[in-house]
């Protein structure tokens, strides 16, 4: 065992849950490594410390203010997600209202055969197919190409 593999176990071994082969092997390590000692007893005198203290009694009231804060945080919790929801969709309905006129420039850029591909496809009310359009010209243009082989 090195003092990384130690380091990650020194609570379980000194608690006893390390099995027994590993706990010989950080027995072994500690004898030889005075820095993982040091930290082993570092750990077992602050328990020690830890267990001496006395038990604090809470205050009367302590058990609802803390219920109370909690029902607090969950309420402003749940309005802060309410509202970023409401904010996110406004955003999106105004991403994608463009004006009349915007869309309508756009349209009369486009080369005439998307043209007449689109004004087909909302005949059919297809306008799945008019979002990939992009991808229908790449198509197009590797139309010379071999086909990608397809795994079965």
């Amino acid at each position: 065992m090195n003092c990384s593999d130690f380091r990650t176990h020194v609570v379980e071994f000194l608690d006893g849950r390390l099995p027994a082969d590993r706990a010989e092997a950080a027995r072994a390590h500690l004898e030889s490594c005075p820095e993982c000692r040091r930290e082993a007893d570092l750990h077992r005198r602050t328990w020690e410390l830890v267990g001496r203290l006395e038990t604090l009694k809470p205050a009367p009231g302590l058990a609802s203010s803390v219920r109370r804060r909690i029902r607090r945080s969950r309420i402003f919790a749940v309005a802060g997600s309410c509202a970023a929801a409401a904010a996110l969709a406004v955003a999106l309905i105004l991403s994608l209202h463009k004006p009349a006129a915007v869309v309508d420039s756009e349209f009369a850029t486009l080369p005439h055969e998307d043209r007449r591909l689109l004004e087909e496809l909302a005949k059919d009310r297809t306008w799945e197919l008019a979002d990939n359009i992009d991808l229908i010209r790449a198509y197009e243009l590797l139309d010379g190409a071999p086909a990608p082989e397809e795994d079965h």
